[in-house]
């Protein structure tokens, strides 16, 4: 994987914030590692792990924003899109969004929920980062 080709996607990406907010691409330069969460209303290990991986970025951010998490929808509804990102406290790629699709192909996802943990430099750190929340926790921050 070509860093430089993650960084450019991720740099001329759009992002939402809650309530709608536009989100500039600048925070991938203030935080020391960003995770990709592809993801999906309809899938039970999805809405299963989510609370997972809310409680572990609370945990990791919670003296100072260490990592961001950009939730990649598999959703197929704007609605259900919506009413899933709103159960997230991270930021998210617009439904839809064409990053989502060249993400998941670079970082070859075959099924959610997968969380991919990058540098801001945007290299690999994990291609497992789901197993590595729900074994090590918070923990895993300092594996990484």
């Amino acid at each position: 994987m070509d860093n430089q080709f993650v960084v450019d996607v991720l740099s001329n990406a759009a992002y939402i914030g809650k309530n709608g907010d536009v989100v500039d691409s600048s925070f991938m330069f203030s935080v020391d590692m960003i995770g990709i969460y592809f993801s999906a209303h309809w899938c039970p290990p999805c809405k299963k792990f989510t609370p997972v991986l809310a409680d572990f970025y609370r945990e990791v951010n919670k003296n100072g924003k260490r990592m961001e998490i950009i939730f990649a929808s598999c959703d197929k509804d704007v609605d259900k899109f919506n009413e899933y990102f709103n159960e997230m406290p991270w930021i998210s790629f617009p439904f839809e969004d064409s990053a989502i699709d060249t993400l998941s192909n670079a970082y070859e996802c075959q099924g959610i929920p997968y969380l991919v943990v990058i540098k801001p430099d945007g290299k690999l750190v994990s291609k497992n980062g789901r197993n590595d929340v729900g074994k090590k926790g918070d923990n895993c921050f300092e594996y990484w």
